[in-house]
């Protein structure tokens, strides 16, 4: 258990090193994003892992330090670290109804705004390119019906329309060499999984169907297989 306080908590996103996990909470009915530290797994029968004071090789944390830039409420999507563990990508809800994907700096906690856009409903998904150049996100259409995916440069210079169908469009996961977005879709009346080529930010070619039957992403090993 990473967590024994008050409030909502959810979306949680490992860090590239395995060592810390950030998530986001709500609490006194403020969302914010914090960033735990995971200790060396506890011995067999130390407690604090489970029921009866047996630990069972859990880990223990200590909390990090909360994100204090975050506003209003989350935007949907886990946080999604950048490849160095530097950042932390995160959809934001503004308290003037606007939506935002930002930045945030762990070491300075300083929050950088990458793109702004009236707000619509909540992001399902933002991932980090394995170079960490480029950031993949979906968005709620014009009339939130359905999500359409983006990647944008992590430098602001480049945003590209990746999936904009009448169907509804969620980001998954980059492949490990960043040559292709896999992304979800129920444009064939079922939702599959979908992968997309993508070169220096643009596409090429058409997406192609990579599963029949995709339920819901739950992760990704180091090699790729999902």
């Amino acid at each position: 258990r990473l967590t024994r306080v008050r409030g909502a908590e959810g979306s949680p996103s490992w860090a590239p090193d395995s060592n810390r996990v950030a998530f986001f909470a709500r609490r006194e009915g403020v969302g914010s994003v914090w960033v735990t530290s995971i200790d060396a797994p506890a011995a067999p029968g130390a407690g604090g892992g489970g029921r009866g004071g047996r630990g069972g090789g859990a880990a223990s944390a200590r909390p990090g330090p909360t994100m204090q830039a975050m506003l209003a409420s989350r935007n949907g999507g886990a946080p999604a670290w950048s490849p160095d563990g530097k950042y932390v990508a995160v959809g934001l809800q503004r308290a003037d109804r606007t939506g935002q994907l930002a930045l945030l700096s762990v070491g300075e906690r300083t929050l950088q705004p990458l793109e702004s856009f009236s707000w619509r409903g909540e992001m399902s998904g933002i991932a980090f390119s394995p170079d960490g150049k480029w950031l993949a996100y979906d968005l709620p259409s014009e009339d939130a019906s359905q999500h359409d995916v983006y990647v944008l440069a992590v430098d602001r210079s480049q945003k590209t329309t990746i999936a904009a169908h009448r169907r509804d469009d969620k980001v998954v996961i980059w492949s490990p060499d960043g040559s292709h977005l896999l992304f979800s879709s129920d444009r064939t009346g079922s939702r599959q999984l979908w992968a997309q080529r993508i070169d220096r930010g643009k596409v090429v070619g058409d997406p192609r169907s990579v599963t029949s039957d995709f339920a819901s992403f739950v992760g990704a090993t180091s090699d790729g297989a999902i």
